[in-house]
């Protein structure tokens, strides 16, 4: 039984997996629940796996799709540095949308996945009925310092080589995980961390992230005016703590999107929905409903 099998039989909830053709590549999902469809889409390369403590709780209420991305989770690998996030990514997510039936389903985003998420919704074919989007890339041009040391692809290929090489033995792999939380306590399941080690090994989670540092605020990614043609309701979320995307440079994006909620989690980081999960639950569930 490998990682992912391990993860899943931890949850509180019967899960299908699934997959899909999509370009060329093998984009593998899971499916819990019952009722309206939500999608959940992840951020770097970690796969469904990212909303383990979120799956669970949306499906008392909701038909839950979580996919892996390309590169991420189980799906077919892809070399980061290279990838086009609109043509290998979002078309791939919107794809994925039209083969399952999926037109009119909430959709919520984090990081890398709360643009992608911004994205579909920019599409009136898909019908997205509400947005959550939570701690995401493209609400700002500014490039900090960490952006441009962790920008360059040598770095993060020879970091990923050495000081984080996906070892179950290598410690600063835990700490690489915890980097992003307010908390460096913060729990993760022990499945869940033998699933991220696992991922790491088929697409290093670096490699996004500096594809991501490099690209930052640039046209590829900044979002822009175009926050100001998002339809759906949205619920923003955003961790005050966030070093990797700094709320201060986020926020003055938020009043170009129409019809918006915003909730900041106060001692949170950049992914909300694994440091303060009942919280998320409960703001998105009651987004969700209304």
């Amino acid at each position: 039984m490998n990682s992912e099998q391990h993860l899943i039989r931890s949850l509180n909830c019967d899960l299908k997996q699934g997959s899909e053709k999509i370009l060329g590549r093998n984009i593998c999902y899971v499916r819990a629940g019952q009722g309206p469809p939500v999608i959940l889409v992840h951020g770097g390369n970690l796969g469904w796996g990212q909303w383990y403590k979120t799956i669970p709780e949306l499906a008392k209420h909701h038909t839950v799709y979580a996919p892996d991305l390309p590169g991420g989770g189980r799906s077919d690998p892809v070399d980061f540095f290279r990838v086009d996030l609109e043509k290998d990514m979002v078309e791939t997510l919107k794809i994925f949308i039209k083969n399952l039936g999926l037109e009119g389903a909430d959709i919520v985003g984090s990081s890398a996945g709360g643009w992608m998420a911004v994205r579909v919704a920019l599409d009136p074919a898909l019908e997205t009925r509400r947005l959550v989007i939570s701690d995401s890339v493209g609400f700002s041009r500014t490039r900090t310092m960490p952006d441009r040391i962790m920008g360059t692809e040598f770095l993060a290929k020879f970091l990923s080589r050495t000081v984080l090489k996906p070892d179950p033995e290598n410690k600063s792999l835990r700490k690489f995980l915890s980097s992003v939380f307010f908390d460096p306590q913060t729990p993760i399941s022990q499945e869940f961390y033998e699933y991220f080690l696992e991922t790491m090994t088929r697409t290093h989670n670096l490699h996004f992230i500096s594809r991501l540092a490099s690209r930052r605020g640039s046209q590829e990614t900044f979002l822009g005016d175009d926050l100001a043609r998002i339809r759906p309701r949205t619920l923003i979320i955003w961790g005050a703590e966030d070093s990797f995307l700094p709320l201060k440079y986020s926020a003055p994006s938020f009043s170009k999107i129409p019809e918006k909620e915003i909730r900041i989690f106060e001692r949170a980081g950049h992914i909300p929905p694994l440091e303060q999960p009942q919280r998320f639950h409960a703001v998105v569930s009651e987004f969700l409903s209304s």
